[in-house]
């Protein structure tokens, strides 16, 4: 939990031994931005930072960012901000920087409870609007003025249905996946589980299978085939390596994903909180009107997380494992569906199941999907691409997303692959990759 930063921590470092800019500036017109500081690699911040005189050897890189700005601007010049509102119990909130993963660190906004209040912010909307520097006594930036929220200036905000109030009603609009050149995995599930809009999608998968380079192919064909929907990509207790692969792979070629990731080198509670803030965010996006797509890797990790980080109930579901556990990650994967007042908010989200711990929590998300994707283990030993279960991936309420004629070739197809093994149904479906 963050204290108040009216109540600043002296112990935290500061960057008042550096010697700020004294180029004058008008008061009343940003001058910088804070996002190009943030966006500056580690390396040149932190060169800047010693060239200024910081004297401290080991800076994060949110307080690397926060020093370059004391060196760089006058005390007194005001600037531009943007991030994900992450409002704390005690009613402020902070404006965590969505490129390293909304992390809590010194170079983050203060909004006061009394903007949060006025200007009826939640958490995870995007905010964006003026700040100023540090008054003596003060940790963080401050919000000087919000100019948008989500994209719209706030004086045009008009009143939105809180998601919890939208009435769900079965997927009937189609999510397409497959497109001219695709990997064959989206072709096959084109085929064999057609997919809607507002869909609980679980993919069951052992450990050594390549889940996250799944979701990431799952990902670029919605982007291609419906680029007017928004995309979130959560990444849990993730190799440090895999989570700056993929995000570098969707900031350098698919704007409308947002990449959220937390390493194994990281603690539970950051993997819960990583999650709260995502589920915010994905809530707030459908409540402007937009279809939007999340993806978790992994509904696993996330029940581990929660095992290890809140309070025990007592009932143990299996040895180690805590029914409370279960709670934050069951109800983020119910919050899919497709709302009869428009939008949609889709999860596809990948689960373990490679015996113990993992088996029982995967038992407890059985038959709350209403998609299942599932990769077989025989096939990834036997390098078969892709590695789908033909015969266990499938898709409840099919007709409701597909043509009549459309569903009779769908039936047609499924009875001509039970007389097959996983392995030729996959070639099988694979080579009927659709053109389009």
């Amino acid at each position: 939990m963050d204290p108040d930063p009216l109540n600043p921590n002296p112990a935290n470092p500061s960057p008042t031994s550096l010697h700020a800019a004294q180029t004058p500036a008008r008061r009343n017109e940003p001058s910088f931005d804070l996002a190009a500081y943030q966006a500056l690699p580690a390396a040149e911040l932190l060169r800047r930072a010693r060239d200024g005189g910081m004297e401290d050897p080991q800076p994060t890189r949110a307080e690397l960012v926060f020093a370059v700005v004391a060196l760089d601007v006058d005390a007194d010049t005001t600037g531009t901000a943007s991030g994900i509102l992450d409002i704390r119990p005690e009613g402020f909130g902070f404006l965590r920087n969505r490129t390293h993963g909304c992390r809590a660190g010194a170079d983050d906004v203060y909004l006061s409870p009394n903007q949060v209040q006025r200007l009826r912010l939640e958490n995870g909307h995007e905010v964006k609007g003026v700040i100023r520097q540090p008054r003596p006594g003060e940790r963080y930036f401050a919000m000087v003025r919000v100019d948008q929220v989500d994209g719209v200036d706030i004086d045009a905000r008009g009143p939105s249905l809180p998601f919890q109030h939208t009435t769900p009603v079965l997927p009937g609009s189609r999510l397409t996946l497959a497109y001219p050149g695709c990997p064959p995995s989206l072709s096959v599930l084109d085929q064999l589980a057609p997919l809607g809009f507002g869909q609980r999608v679980l993919i069951t998968a052992p450990r050594d299978a390549q889940r996250t380079a799944l979701l990431g192919d799952i990902a670029t064909g919605a982007i291609h085939n419906h680029p007017d929907s928004r995309f979130l990509l959560l990444l849990i207790d993730q190799a440090p390596e895999d989570a700056e692969a993929i995000s570098r792979r969707f900031a350098r070629s698919h704007g409308p994903v947002e990449v959220f990731a937390s390493t194994f080198e990281e603690p539970p509670e950051r993997h819960a909180e990583l999650m709260r803030l995502v589920e915010a965010r994905a809530l707030r996006l459908v409540e402007a009107g937009n279809d939007v797509v999340l993806l978790v890797d992994s509904l696993t990790h996330l029940v581990r997380a929660h095992n290890a980080s809140v309070p025990h109930s007592g009932k143990i579901i299996s040895p180690g494992l805590d029914a409370h556990a279960l709670l934050r990650p069951k109800a983020l994967f119910c919050r899919a569906r497709q709302a009869e007042e428009g939008p949609s908010l889709t999860i596809f989200a990948t689960l373990l199941d490679d015996g113990g711990m993992n088996a029982a929590i995967a038992t407890e998300f059985e038959g709350r999907a209403n998609a299942d994707i599932v990769l077989a283990e025989e096939l990834i030993r036997n390098h078969v691409d892709p590695p789908i279960d033909v015969h266990r991936t499938r898709t409840r309420n099919e007709d409701n997303v597909l043509s009549q004629d459309e569903l009779a070739a769908a039936r047609q197809l499924r009875s001509s692959l039970e007389a097959m093994t996983n392995a030729e149904a996959v070639q099988h479906l694979a080579s009927r990759t659709p053109t389009r």
